[in-house]
């Protein structure tokens, strides 16, 4: 049986919440993302095609373990598009409707598209061999972030820095011009895992006095270099060699490469 909109909503039980209540999902990955979003739109004109990325993802490869098929060399699976996506496409003149998000004037927009289902599918073609390409290589960058924090040896640090946000600060009592002209603090967000600890670190909060996103600049990572390694030097006795993942734009990286091999030779940085 079925019941109305209005009933459900009276009578739902407590812990089914309504989507209002419920967090956004927020900094996800645009290259997953945006693929994700021609999958919806495809979903219902393409046969066999669900808007789930992994089954998607298995379409196209012979085996997601191995380079060659990911990185779109392997001769087995070079035609798994244009048999499994192209060949099925139901009506390739249907009018439809997706989004992508985009960069405008330094900003970046989820922007609404109309056209053909083919373009569609052609506008998924392109973006495949790097989805294939970028989702090899998050798999094996985590699969080493987790290899290298259990197999640490007792004289190895790895710590993971992420960018959170700037803070805003507000007065409890404020005249009206002081709205619009708030100060921020930007948050740092990091945890150390301790060689020999049993996967135990220790986790930091860390602000900054500069509301550049740079973890250099507003001297993070120096606070974490200084802090992290004469902690542990001093529980082990011993020179500690660090291992700093983190997640920035493409020019930040470049700094922090550059910044990190003219800082020491005993940490690495991978990003």
């Amino acid at each position: 049986a079925s019941i109305s909109r209005s009933s459900f909503a009276e009578f739902r039980p407590t812990y089914v919440l309504p989507k209002k209540t419920l967090a956004h999902r927020i900094c996800i990955c645009v290259t997953h993302e945006n693929v994700n979003l021609l999958l919806k739109a495809l979903s219902g004109h393409v046969q066999g095609l669900t808007n789930s990325l992994n089954t998607f993802l298995s379409k196209l490869v012979c085996d997601e373990k191995q380079e060659s098929c990911m990185m779109s060399s392997c001769d087995d699976c070079i035609n798994k598009f244009q048999l499994l996506i192209m060949n099925k496409i139901t009506d390739d003149e249907k009018i439809i409707k997706w989004f992508q998000w985009i960069n405008t004037n330094g900003r970046a927009v989820k922007q609404v598209f109309s056209g053909l289902v083919l373009q569609c599918v052609k506008q998924l073609k392109d973006k495949t061999p790097s989805h294939l390409r970028h989702v090899y290589i998050k798999r094996k960058q985590s699969q080493y972030f987790e290899d290298i924090k259990t197999n640490a040896r007792d004289n190895t640090v790895v710590c993971q820095v992420d960018y959170a946000e700037n803070f805003s600060m507000d007065n409890q009592d404020k005249i009206q011009s002081a709205h619009w002209g708030k100060n921020f603090v930007p948050i740092f967000t990091a945890y150390g895992w301790f060689g020999g600890s049993g996967g135990d670190g220790q986790s930091f909060g860390l602000v900054s006095n500069s509301i550049i996103h740079n973890l250099f600049d507003s001297s993070v990572f120096r606070y974490l270099k200084g802090n992290v390694k004469k902690r542990d030097s001093v529980t082990l006795g011993q020179a500690v060699t660090c291992f700093y993942f983190t997640e920035m734009t493409q020019i930040l990286k470049t700094h922090c490469v550059y910044q990190c091999v003219i800082i020491s030779r005993n940490d690495s940085v991978l990003l």
